[in-house]
């Protein structure tokens, strides 16, 4: 990758990255586990759940303020409790264990 660009993404990174640090509800995008839900969409646990936390991993991976967000840091601990969610991070050895 040629001089240019890497400096052209990295600028987009950091603009993205400010922006998310000013408006929490830009990251967290489902809004439920925000307002106390337990899950994505509401009380019961759907398809939604499992995909929500693959976003988690991303942004933590891209260094996104994940850690900063502490209904999605709960919510990511409520998906580790899940014993086939875990049994699949464990097989793919997942960074979420760690995190």
């Amino acid at each position: 990758m040629n001089a240019t660009r890497t400096k052209a993404i990295e600028e987009l990174r950091r603009m993205v990255l400010d922006e998310l640090r000013e408006h929490e509800a830009a990251v967290y995008l489902f809004g439920s586990c925000a307002t106390g839900e337990e899950w994505v969409m509401g009380a019961d646990y759907t398809a939604c759940d499992p995909y929500t936390l693959v976003f988690y991993g991303w942004g933590t991976r891209i260094g996104m303020p994940t850690g900063d967000l502490k209904s999605y840091i709960g919510f990511k601990n409520r998906m580790l409790q899940r014993p086939a969610v875990r049994t699949v991070l464990e097989r793919e050895q997942s960074p979420l264990l760690r995190a």
